[in-house]
């Protein structure tokens, strides 16, 4: 099914709408709305590093994932190890499992996190978000008052 979704109409409450985390979704965007050609973008996207950050989200989310495994099978050794009696290793275990958990939190929280947002180290992306959305949250405003 294709997107029929124009990026440049892109606000807080539809953010969600949109499709993600594709090199080529953006490539096509720059082609159908500008006519730049697809490879273009995506030779400009690959030497800016958007391709490495992408697969590092993707690897961050299988990350979480396994963790949730990991997590699992520590829960099921460390109630083992308090059947046998062995304290020290139950012990042990219960600590890992905490760790575990924290660990899954913050990837989670990470992999989670709201669309609407840029690098803190980027000042000029952090003036456009925020200037978008209070354009945005002007013209809905408007729209209310009519």
């Amino acid at each position: 099914m294709k997107e029929k979704l124009n990026p440049l109409n892109v606000d807080p409450q539809n953010i969600a709408n949109y499709k993600q985390n594709k090199p080529i979704l953006i490539a096509r965007d720059l082609n159908r709305l500008h006519g730049v050609p697809i490879e273009d973008t995506l030779k400009i996207l690959l030497a800016r590093g958007v391709f490495k950050w992408m697969w590092v989200r993707e690897t961050l989310i299988d990350y979480k994932d396994y963790l949730k495994q990991e997590l699992a099978m520590t829960i099921e050794k460390s109630n083992h190890a308090k059947y046998k009696k062995d304290w020290k290793r139950h012990q042990q275990l219960k600590g890992r499992v905490k760790v575990l958990i924290e660990i899954r939190k913050d990837i989670k929280s990470m992999c989670h996190m709201d669309r609407w947002c840029c690098s803190s180290k980027d000042r000029y992306s952090l003036w456009f978000v925020a200037k978008l959305a209070f354009e945005t949250m002007i013209l809905n405003k408007r729209i209310k008052n009519k």
